[in-house]
C-alpha cells in the first residue's frame, strides 16, 4: 500500500525479533522506508503483543479476529494526514497558518462498507475468466516481494538495503 500511495522504495531499514513469543521465527518489525518521491514511512508490527491495530482488527473483514475498530494505519502529510479505515482527515484550520501554534480539524468521510476478501476472491474469478484485467500486474507484485526481503535483509545486516528488481 504504501509503495502504491509513496511511490518506489530507494531504501530500507530494519530491526526484527523473536523476543515476544520465543519463536523461531519474528514477531515482531520495526522498518524505515525512504521513498524516491521524498516521502519516509514507518512500518511498526508484532503479533507479541495484544492490540487492535492490526488490518482485520480495524476493518472487522475477518469475524474469527477481535474487532478492535481503531484506525490501524495513519498517513502524515504536510498539509493534512489520514486515519485508515475509518477516513479520518485532519487539517490546519487555517491552512495558510500552518504549524505548533494552529488549531487543527478532523473531517470524517464516509466509509462503503463491502467484504474485501469476497471482493478479492470474486476479481480474481474474472481475472481468470478474462473479464477483467489484474489491479496489479506480475512486477508490481515483484517490487513489493523485493521490499519485504530487504525488510528482512536489512535486519540481518544492520545496514540500509536498496531493494533492487532484477
Amino acid at each position: 500500500m504504501l509503495r502504491h500511495l509513496c511511490g518506489e522504495i530507494e531504501t530500507v531499514s530494519a530491526i526484527v525479533t523473536s523476543e515476544g513469543r520465543g519463536n523461531s521465527v519474528e514477531d515482531t518489525v520495526v522498518a524505515m522506508l525512504k521513498f524516491s518521491s521524498g516521502a519516509v514511512g514507518t512500518i511498526t508490527a508484532s503479533d507479541a503483543s495484544p492490540a487492535p491495530w492490526s488490518w482485520d482488527s480495524a476493518t472487522g473483514e475477518n469475524p474469527a479476529i477481535y474487532q478492535g475498530r481503531e484506525n490501524a494505519f495513519r498517513f502524515l502529510g504536510s498539509k493534512g494526514s489520514l486515519e485508515f479505515p475509518d477516513l479520518f482527515i485532519w487539517r490546519y484550520v487555517d491552512q495558510a497558518k500552518p504549524g505548533w501554534l494552529s488549531p487543527i480539524s478532523r473531517e470524517s468521510r464516509v466509509i462503503q462498507q463491502n467484504e474485501a476478501y469476497i471482493a478479492q476472491l470474486e476479481h480474481f474469478c474474472r481475472v481468470i475468466r478474462r473479464e477483467e484485467v489484474p489491479l496489479i500486474d506480475g512486477e508490481d507484485g515483484l517490487r513489493t516481494l523485493t521490499a519485504a526481503l530487504s525488510i528482512h535483509q536489512a535486519s540481518e545486516t544492520g545496514m540500509p538495503i536498496a531493494p533492487v528488481v532484477d
